[in-house]
């Protein structure tokens, strides 16, 4: 398959932040995959930046790498870093559509506006475009006081809805990301959870990797803090833990911070005004380098500032020490600690007890065969379900999946959209007295709003409320038969029982068609609930929009069982073509006129059948 990867932040081993997805890509090429990465000349692995225009283009290691020339650097301040996530997206967005054509789109955040170029390409090139979060965006800038509530954290939240929606299928790092992006709103089977990764082919797997002489030849014990130095990370908790250790004569320890970000000018302020001789700072370490970096020390720390969001991380800095086949310590109770404590590879050390996390440190750097036994459990979780080449082939069955799902001529399901989007606007208008007549008559006939929305599962099953002239009494769905339409049911009000019979109530639904949400022809948006129950067969029907009218309004409408229906929707996205749409539009006028299964039987041995839920 063609893959098109889009990472901001893409490094390759030369660089010094992570490389999940030069790591990924890299397997995916060797396994006959076609990988082409959008990303920029970011600082992290083109620290000179480069000539030659705005759009550098590059083949590292079998991937064809397109990097734009937008800086980005986590040392930036909040307003520069999101002009070059804006300046990303839209020269991402400018120059994808015109890269050579995937048949999968993988967008990999953060941050979250790089879905907003991998959503246009795929829309533009009718490919599925898989999404993956490495962060729940905006939700962790939100909880650690990044983002403030207001207009700011709507329109980021809505973006994120939207993103979502446009995706065949997410990729999440962690369990609490994974539910994350489920209460967002995406159905539990969209989503597959890939961790970061263990590189063990770049840290090796043995007892030879490369030891820093220096340390070792002084007799001390390391220990390694090595990654990003920024609000979130909990770092003030380290010259504490090394004060105390100090203190209980821990005089061989040395702990080694490797890294950069905006606390570590106070950090090496506390340290020197402390007179903590037993931390030292180094700059960030190319990737190549860090295996010599790990081998030097006897265990690692992982810390975070204490925030809930933050348990929900994936950090590459625990990755890379399993792939090390070292002990490893983290500060944050979660699904970390419970990875590491069932693989007898680490523990949680209680950093907001200084004196107790100390004496558990110096207790654990005593036991040499502890650290040994830790190592090995840590090195084989690194080769299990963790290894980089796992990860990769399940990947590789993520984006299968999401191209095997995919509605059939692409090119004609873009020629489509924009053909509902023209139609729709000129039903619009020219029905626009219609429109304005219908809502009187129901102002005036009964109480309760002009419109009625109830959520409905849209393209890949994503909620949205669509819109719908109502056609009963307010709080319908409460009384009766629920959401289903018996005959002659009293729930329908006189205005409503003349729209039903002529279908003018889902006129409505030419501002969703606008909205990019619906089709005029397409299979009819179920409930929720509904697409729940769907078989993985079945599900091919969310492959497409959802319609105004489809094949199986005019081949029974609600008279048909479910089964029926969707058997009948699922021949439509096999047989999509704009002239079958052109064929069932025009039965539709004919099922119209006769007024044709407008009720169903809400039988209770149909599982697709809906009594008693709600609008929620």
């Amino acid at each position: 398959m063609k893959v098109l990867y889009i990472d901001q932040y893409f490094s390759t081993h030369e660089g010094v932040s992570g490389t999940r997805s030069y790591d990924l890509a890299v397997r995916l090429v060797e396994s006959g995959h076609e990988v082409t990465v959008l990303t920029t000349t970011n600082r992290y692995w083109m620290p000179e930046g480069h000539s030659g225009g705005f759009v550098h283009r590059g083949r590292i290691d079998g991937i064809d790498v397109v990097a734009l020339g937008v800086d980005y650097s986590s040392l930036m301040g909040r307003g520069r870093r999101s002009v070059s996530f804006a300046l990303f997206a839209l020269a991402g967005a400018a120059v994808g559509p015109f890269l050579p054509g995937p048949d999968v789109v993988f967008a990999s955040s953060t941050p979250l506006s790089v879905g907003m170029p991998g959503a246009l390409i795929s829309m533009i090139r009718g490919r599925p475009m898989v999404f993956e979060v490495r962060d729940l965006w905006p939700e962790a800038p939100a909880a650690l006081g990044q983002i403030r509530d207001g207009v700011v954290l709507r329109l980021l939240r809505m973006l994120e809805r939207w993103i979502y929606s446009k995706s065949s299928r997410v990729v999440a790092l962690s369990p609490g990301m994974a539910e994350g992006v489920r209460k967002a709103g995406v159905q539990s089977w969209r989503i597959s959870q890939i961790p970061n990764l263990c590189n063990t082919e770049l840290f090796g797997a043995d007892d030879e990797m490369e030891r820093d002489a220096a340390h070792y030849a002084a007799g001390r014990k390391v220990v390694l803090y090595a990654g990003a130095m920024g609000p979130a990370n909990g770092l003030d908790a380290l010259p504490d833990l090394a004060r105390e250790v100090k203190a209980l004569g821990g005089d061989e320890v040395l702990f080694v911070l490797a890294g950069d970000g905006p606390c570590r000018p106070e950090l090496e302020r506390r340290a020197a005004d402390e007179s903590l001789d037993n931390v030292e700072f180094m700059d960030p370490v190319p990737r190549r380098r860090m295996p010599e970096l790990f081998g030097s020390c006897a265990l690692t720390l992982t810390l975070f500032a204490e925030n809930p969001i933050l348990k929900t991380n994936s950090p590459n800095k625990l990755f890379d020490s399993l792939a090390a086949g070292k002990p490893s310590l983290v500060n944050m109770s979660g699904w970390t600690e419970d990875l590491l404590t069932a693989a007898g590879a680490g523990f949680r050390l209680p950093t907001e007890e200084p004196c107790r996390a100390a004496e558990l440190l110096m207790e654990l750097l005593k036991d040499d065969e502890r650290l040994k036994s830790m190592g090995n459990a840590a090195r084989e979780l690194a080769r299990g379900d963790l290894n980089a080449g796992k990860a990769a082939d399940r990947l590789a069955g993520v984006l299968q999946q999401a191209i095997d799902e995919s509605a059939p001529r692409p090119l004609h399901q873009v020629s489509k959209g924009v053909l509902d989007r023209a139609a729709a606007l000129a039903m619009s208008i020219f029905l626009s007295p219609v429109l304005i007549a219908i809502a009187l008559a129901i102002k005036l006939d009964s109480r309760g709003p002009v419109l009625f929305r109830l959520r409905r599962a849209g393209r890949y099953g994503f909620p949205f409320r669509p819109f719908k002239f109502r056609t009963m009494v307010k709080d319908a769905v409460h009384k009766g038969a629920g959401h289903n339409i018996d005959e002659h049911d009293e729930r329908i009000t006189r205005v409503g029982g003349l729209l039903r019979r002529l279908s003018l109530d889902e006129l409505p639904q030419l501002a969703d068609v606008l909205l990019g949400r619906m089709s005029i022809v397409g299979p009819r948006p179920m409930l929720p609930e509904q697409a729940d129950k769907l078989d993985r067969l079945q599900r091919r029907r969310l492959a497409v929009k959802p319609g105004i009218t489809g094949w199986a309004q005019v081949n029974g409408r609600n008279a048909i069982d479910w089964k029926r229906r969707i058997e009948l929707d699922l021949e439509y996205v096999e047989r999509f073509s704009l002239w079958f749409d052109l064929k069932i539009l025009w039965r539709t006028i004919a099922v119209v006129l006769k007024g044709e299964g407008l009720t169903e039987d809400a039988g209770t041995d149909d599982p697709f059948n809906v009594f008693e839920e709600g609008d929620d």
